[in-house]
Order: C-alpha cells, then sequence, then structure tokens
C-alpha cells in the first residue's frame, strides 16, 4: 500500500510539474500587457523677455519711440525738455525729448529709470519687459 501511495502522489506531483511547466511556457509565449503611462499636459513657460539695451532709447523720434514702447503713460514737460514717462510693474523709465533744430523734431535724448523697493531688475530687463508689454499690446489691437 505505500508503494500505491508513493505512486499516486508521484503521479500528481508529476502532473502538477507538467501543467505549471505549460502555463510557464503559455505566459511566456503572450506579450506583455502594454501599459500606458498618462502624459502630463505641458506646463506653461514663463517667457523671459528680451534684455534691451537702453541705449536703444537715444536718437529716436516720437513716432519711433510710440513703434517702439507702445503710448506713453504720461507726459510732462520740464522745459525745455519734454518727459514721457513709461510705467511697468517694478520700474518706471522717463525719457527726456529735446527739439532738435536740424530735424525740426523732437528726439529723445536722455533716460531715467526708477525701480521699486526691493526690486534686483536691471535697467535693461525692465526695458525689455515695457517693450514686450508694448508688443503684446500692438497684436491685440
Amino acid at each position: 500500500m505505500g508503494f500505491r501511495v508513493e505512486r499516486l502522489l508521484g503521479r500528481h506531483i508529476l502532473v502538477f510539474l507538467i501543467l505549471a511547466g505549460c502555463s510557464q511556457i503559455e505566459t511566456a509565449a503572450r506579450p506583455p500587457p502594454e501599459y500606458s503611462i498618462p502624459q502630463e499636459p505641458p506646463k506653461p513657460t514663463k517667457k523671459t523677455p528680451a534684455i534691451v539695451s537702453p541705449k536703444t532709447l537715444v536718437g529716436k523720434s516720437e513716432q519711433q519711440l510710440v513703434a517702439f514702447l507702445g503710448q506713453p503713460s504720461s507726459v510732462r514737460e520740464e522745459p525745455p525738455a519734454m518727459v514721457w514717462q513709461y510705467v511697468g510693474r517694478a520700474c518706471k523709465v522717463d525719457i527726456f525729448f529735446y527739439f532738435d533744430i536740424k530735424s525740426q523734431d523732437f528726439r529723445s535724448l536722455a533716460y531715467k529709470f526708477y525701480k521699486d523697493s526691493g526690486s534686483t531688475q536691471k535697467d535693461a530687463e525692465c526695458l525689455g519687459r515695457l517693450q514686450a508689454n508694448a508688443a503684446s499690446t500692438q497684436k491685440k489691437n
């Protein structure tokens, strides 16, 4: 009887091993399931405005400056100069126009930047932001 139990048990083990081997072969033959990783929507990038040299302000006519920076926030007279002021988020700039006898027109000859307290923005960055704001405003119109 011991032999019979061992033989029966041996057959069961043999059948189990065969079936276990078949299931491994079967799963090996199947391609692995494909998983798709959800794509995150692209994050909006904060565009850094161009650095614009303040020297580009010198020598411009009123029309050229309007094309470059848009309409000024305010205009005042400080004889013999006419002063246009442009105001940005963290800075502002005064541009001084003087009458040019040769061209018989006002030309920008000087500028002065003002920064908000605590601002580390450089003059060229301020001017770049003002110019970028003017460009986006002109596109909307």
